[in-house]
């Protein structure tokens, strides 16, 4: 086996590979004369080509005078230099006479699928035009109809299968927005897509994304409109990430909502449970007096300290923190200074 057929193993055209013993020698000189050449240099590479047992592809052919020179290549068998003449187009194989069908088929569907992406994609916004401009011509208020008050940072939000523009304050909207993300049912979280007030639908993909857009641009907070845009508008997604933050959230809206009877029996369930831990025994009357105080002076400094001691027991069970001897001393004191001495007797029958 000579140099060449050891450095060229197979031969490659309109990419495809196929075997030294596949071509004849003289059509070496067709593969020279397809060269990006002057004239004068093709007829001078095919006479003075010692022509192998295979031919090359262009790219090879090309790649090879690149790096080891013109002259290396045609002297690589020097005893059998031949003048190769190119033969007529009816004498070339198959091979030989252009792209194959297939490639041509390819690029022909390539042509065809881009010119067709590129029509529809000009008449969707040939479409989106003409339905934004009859859609401007309809008159929007400009009050804002979550608060009922004159919009200050405007948030417009457009509805193309009811044909109609939104606009809503900047501040309620992100407020009403992050109150769907986090709402709860007795401490239940139940979490549901952000709704336009009016319509009473959920906001669409593109409309939370202009949304976000427009409150960006606008430099105010976003709240928790990024992390919903991180995990792509999905509540499914916001509900398994938020998990442990949605049941915070639920049990505090609950004990500091003054009004929810379901964060009274909460908190003095805590009490109880603590003073048991405790070894203390409470009178009878404790519970029923403490009940009445939460009812009655919801705003207290006493009242407030177990409200405090109470969210933040429950915090940290959350996010498996052990803080149980902090909270055991906190009630010790709490139950020795404001209940013991007589504090809570005091606030209820004064």
């Amino acid at each position: 086996m000579d140099l060449s057929q050891q450095q060229f193993p197979f031969c490659i055209k309109w990419n495809l590979l196929t075997p030294i013993h596949a071509f004849p020698s003289s059509d070496m000189a067709l593969v020279a004369n397809s060269l990006p050449l002057s004239i004068e240099k093709r007829h001078e590479a095919i006479r003075r080509c010692n022509v192998p047992e295979y031919a090359y592809s262009k790219q090879s052919f090309i790649d090879y005078k690149k790096t080891r020179g013109l002259q290396d290549l045609l002297s690589a068998n020097p005893g059998r230099a031949q003048r190769a003449q190119s033969p007529s187009r009816a004498q070339r194989p198959i091979w030989a006479q252009g792209p194959s069908w297939f490639q041509t088929y390819q690029d022909g569907v390539q042509e065809a699928v881009f010119f067709e992406m590129r029509t529809r994609w000009a008449f969707r916004r040939l479409l989106h035009r003409f339905r934004l401009r009859r859609i401007e011509r309809i008159p929007v208020s400009t009050t804002d109809p979550i608060t009922f008050c004159p919009i200050e940072t405007p948030i417009t939000v457009y509805d193309m299968p009811l044909m109609r523009k939104f606009t809503f304050d900047a501040k309620p909207l992100i407020k009403h927005i992050n109150h769907c993300l986090f709402q709860q049912e007795r401490m239940i979280p139940s979490a549901k897509p952000p709704t336009n007030v009016i319509t009473n639908r959920p906001f669409t993909f593109p409309q939370l994304f202009s949304i976000t857009q427009q409150v960006i641009r606008a430099g105010m907070n976003t709240g928790h409109l990024l992390t919903y845009q991180h995990h792509y508008y999905d509540i499914l997604r916001w509900n398994t990430y938020m998990g442990s933050a949605l049941l915070i959230a639920a049990i505090k809206e609950e004990l500091f909502n003054h009004d929810s009877v379901d964060g009274q029996d909460l908190m003095i369930e805590f009490l109880m449970a603590q003073l048991r831990i405790l070894g203390i025994q409470p009178l009878p009357e404790l519970e029923p007096l403490l009940l009445k105080a939460i009812e009655m002076f919801p705003t207290h400094s006493t009242v407030q300290g177990l409200r405090n001691l109470c969210f933040r027991d429950y915090e940290a069970k959350i996010l498996k923190i052990n803080i149980r001897v902090l909270i055991l001393n906190a009630v010790h004191r709490f139950y020795t200074k404001e209940l013991q001495n007589g504090c809570l007797l005091t606030l209820v029958y004064r």
